[in-house]
């Protein structure tokens, strides 16, 4: 018989890497110290991870460099504090520097620079920021703008400050210098080497600013607020339209006393009149006086905002004298009654169509009773925002078509289901009742979530690019989450992407073509997608998107590829960023499940435990069995994971009893728990119990489209099932018709998952031979497919290694084994080949057949679970056999 010594469990793979469930963040947060004067820099030096290129500018207190990111392939700017200023001054640059990257790395805004580094440089200070490509506001300006023109960039201007004030963040030196143009037309505001936070203003900011640009407030050196930014903010404005300044006065001291007086100089013609009245206002000495922020004095200067509410105004007061009732459409009513683009889609010819083609199906009652509803909610919200611009007046139009292209994300994901059903059958159906889109409203698509989101294209190709690449993101994600993937992702691929196409745009069609990749298990693939997703996201300025993609990419990261450092680092930012936003409960379950899924993975179990009790707590308020089977399903396997055999096997039963009821007895879903079920089984020694629940789960899967992955693992079950009883030939046959109806879809790395079984029952069945060769192929594939230090390499060197242990080659075993401990992350996997080692070393020796000290120590580690420390043990009672038979010479001595 084979040696029992060395651990060769099965590898039971199946569906609980799925969501039953960019490198950390790129901002660091700088350690306190005392600020130093920094180095002359020169071309090809590193600072930190970034390398030097060219010198871009210097100024009182600072210096600035353009420099390469090779981690990440792009560009940055690099600030740092000037070599060769004064002591006093360095340390006022450095601490300024210090607030300037502090403060920005809170920031995400389109119109905002975004700052992705603060560190030690040496001694030195820097801030790695974004390259802009442009010219400076000033410089922009020289040339004669039209007012609109003119006008446009300021206000964009405008909602970069308005961003960080709503930050707590004030600029401090706001002037058309610290704002650059690109020559697509976006504006950024940059240089916070004054930013404060509105409770920190300190005695070295107070005063501090440019004096034309600086707020009564400042030149008397009292605290700044954002009141002292929209004072510069209006006359920089009015430099860029007139081209002078509103206080000509030369010396300091003039200056500020004409700032204190307003004595201001009237523009003239080259100002309208109605821009003067707001810019006026904004330079009032009283900051009280001043527009109540800068989002108020933005609302007043917007053209559109302002021609609508005159418009509005005539057309109301035109309806006192011949009607009432019509506002903006020449008597026919409210404007925002009536059909709405989704009730197009879903309308009573599609309902009786879909009625008939799934009326013998149990899921089409929940799926339609979830697309009413949906639909319902969808109305609601586009009717809101029609009517706040069309009949309220409370929204500019140019917010109404960011709210209207936000809920026609969720518009199309809709239409492109009701196509799938249409056209599909049950197994669409099935995966139907399970999509994200089914279990949540319809997106926030209110104006407070979208006032930060980048510009829509208003150059109609550009839009119509924009809609068109939006249209094919939404229907991939949906076509993807129905599985079909292959149709997906030819989607995608026949609309590619351009570097200036709309930041949402790509992020929408990266994000799409990130979750398609992941099911079809080309995991490389997904995270280029992924990371491309998330950089588009910031550039969107869409934080709510960027919460949700980043939690996507840490489960992507922790299931398909085992990175559990990576993962947790995206998930802490998906938190973090999670912070800004109003989130729903739907939404907080969501996110405690991804912290589950990834503390199971990261072996803390009781966290995922307690994570998931919290998503619990949260779902009993709804009771959707749906919702709470999953959360149970996903109890179960935690519990799984830590060996709790009795809680695993009641939540798995409470969570079937659960998707029974929310998803009807045939269901995809009801199959993989009862895969799971019979997996614990299998675990507590119950063969008749798992092979039961087994073949129902391969009878449901066998009647079902679209589940050949799932049907290959639960007949993987039943072959583990008869090795487990010792009928190793009915084992390698199931293992061999499983691994036939696996060619040609499954990867490289889940064909290696069924290969490395077979050579565990070939082994088991003393067909040594076999079971070598056959993991010899497979590690060349693993290494071939992901390195030769990958975690996913670590089960084929075990089970190779005690195959050459059987088969005498001590030393190839030991070597094995030492690559085995090296590359696993999990800490069963680590004491597994770490304790194998041990063994083939002390074989190797042969001095003596005692168990060694170190071997009891690791199988007593207090931080492996219980059971496997227990299974450890139970091995030492045969290490004195094991080892005279590798050494004829010894005489056993016992265990």
């Amino acid at each position: 018989m084979a040696s029992n010594l060395v651990s060769s469990r099965f590898t039971v793979s199946g569906p609980t890497a799925r969501s039953d469930e960019q490198p950390p963040s790129a901002v660091a947060t700088a350690t306190d110290g005392d600020p130093r004067p920094v180095a002359s820099i020169e071309r090809g030096a590193e600072v930190g991870r970034y390398t030097v290129l060219r010198r871009l500018g210097a100024g009182g207190m600072g210096a600035v460099y353009s420099a390469y990111d090779a981690e990440l392939d792009r560009r940055v700017a690099l600030k740092l504090v000037t070599a060769d200023a004064d002591s006093v001054s360095v340390t006022k640059g450095a601490a300024s520097l210090m607030r300037e990257g502090r403060a920005l790395a809170k920031l995400r805004h389109p119109n905002l620079v975004g700052v992705y580094d603060v560190g030690w440089h040496g001694p030195d200070l820097f801030v790695a920021m974004e390259q802009i490509d442009g010219v400076s506001m000033r410089r922009w300006q020289r040339e004669q703008r039209p007012v609109a023109d003119v006008l446009s960039h300021y206000l964009q201007a405008g909602r970069g400050l308005q961003a960080a004030h709503e930050a707590g963040i004030v600029h401090g030196d706001f002037k058309p210098d610290n704002v650059m143009v690109e020559e697509g037309g976006r504006v950024v505001v940059l240089d916070f080497g004054l930013a404060t936070r509105l409770t920190e203003t300190t005695d070295e900011t107070r005063g501090m600013g440019t004096p034309a640009y600086m707020a009564p407030e400042q030149h008397l050196a009292e605290s700044l607020t954002p009141a002292s930014d929209q004072f510069a903010f209006c006359v920089a404005l009015y430099e860029g339209l007139t081209g002078r300044r509103p206080f000509p006065q030369t010396t300091a001291a003039s200056l500020a006393q004409a700032v204190l007086d307003e004595a201001w100089t009237a523009p003239g013609r080259e100002m309208p009149a109605w821009v003067w009245r707001q810019v006026q206002r904004g330079l009032a000495v009283d900051p009280r006086a001043r527009h109540d922020d800068m989002a108020a004095l933005l609302r007043a200067l917007d053209p559109q905002i302002r021609r609508r509410n005159f418009l509005v105004g005539g057309i109301v007061g035109l309806g006192a004298l011949v009607t009432t009732g019509a506002v903006l459409t020449g008597g026919r009513g409210d404007p925002c009654e009536g059909p709405d683009p989704l009730s197009r889609a879903w309308d009573d010819s599609r309902k009786a169509s879909l009625d008939a083609r799934y009326d013998d199906a149990a899921a089409w009652t929940r799926v339609r009773g979830r697309i009413d509803h949906f639909s319902e909610q969808w109305h609601d919200a586009w009717t809101d925002a029609c009517r706040a611009t069309h009949v309220d007046r409370v929204q500019s139009q140019t917010l109404l078509d960011r709210r209207v292209a936000c809920l026609d994300d969720d518009r199309v994901r809709m239409t492109a289901l009701l196509d799938a059903l249409d056209r599909g059958n049950t197994s669409v159906l099935s995966h139907a009742i399970e999509m994200e889109l089914l279990q949540r409203p319809p997106h926030a698509c209110g104006s407070s979530n979208l006032e930060r989101a980048a510009p829509l294209p208003t150059d109609p190709e550009e839009r119509a690019r924009y809609d068109t690449l939006m249209n094919v993101a939404a229907r991939a994600q949906t076509m993807g989450e129905l599985r079909e993937l292959k149709d997906a992702l030819s989607l995608l691929e026949a609309h590619p992407l351009r570097t200036e196409d709309h930041p949402a745009a790509i992020r929408a069609v990266e994000a799409a073509r990130g979750g398609t990749l992941y099911y079809l298990d080309r995991y490389a693939d997904a995270h280029a997608a992924y990371d491309a997703a998330l950089r588009a996201a910031d550039a969107a300025g869409d934080e709510t998107a960027f919460v949700w993609l980043a939690g996507d990419y840490a489960v992507v990261l922790a299931t398909g590829s085992n990175q559990i450092e990576l993962a947790r680092a995206w998930f802490q930012q998906s938190e973090n960023r999670a912070q800004r936003v109003e989130l729903t409960v739907t939404q907080r379950m969501t996110l405690l499940q991804r912290d589950a899924t990834i503390s199971r993975r990261e072996g803390r179990y009781a966290d995922s435990i307690t994570a998931i009790n919290e998503a619990l707590e949260l779902a009993s308020e709804d009771g959707d069995p749906i919702i709470l089977g999953r959360l149970y399903n996903n109890l179960g396997l935690a519990h799984l994971n830590r060996q709790a055999l009795t809680e695993a096997t009641d939540a798995f039963k409470r969570a079937l009893a659960l998707r029974h009821e929310g998803l009807g007895p045939e269901h995809i879903n009801v199959g993989q728990t009862l895969y799971h079920l019979g997996r614990t089984h299998i675990e507590s020694g119950q063969l008749d119990a798992a092979e039961h629940d087994l073949q129902r789960a391969v009878d449901l899967f066998v009647n079902l489209e679209g589940a050949k992955r799932e049907r290959a693992e639960a007949l993987e079950g039943l072959a583990i099932v008869a090795a487990e009883r010792g009928d190793f030939d009915t084992a390698i046959r199931r293992m061999r018709a499983v691994m036939d109806s696996a060619e040609g879809w499954a990867s490289p790395t889940r064909f290696a998952g069924y290969a490395e079984n077979l050579a565990q029952m070939l082994f088991l069945a003393q067909r040594f031979d076999e079971a070598a060769l056959l993991l010899q192929n497979n590690l060349r594939t693993l290494e071939r497919v992901h390195g030769s230090s990958s975690p996913k390499l670590w089960g084929t060197l075990h089970v190779h290694a005690t195959v050459e242990l059987e088969r005498g080659n001590l030393r190839e075993a030991l070597q094995l084994e030492e690559r085995a401990a090296a590359v696993a992350v999990d800490e069963t996997e680590i004491a597994q080949a770490q304790l194998a080692g041990i063994f083939a070393d002390a074989a190797i020796r042969c001095t003596s057949t005692e168990v060694p000290q170190n071997a009891r120590t690791l199988a007593a580690k207090p931080e492996l679970p219980e059971a496997f420390r227990n299974e450890l043990a139970e091995m030492f009672p045969t290490w004195a056999e094991n080892i005279a038979k590798h050494c004829p010479a010894l005489a056993p001595s016992g265990g």
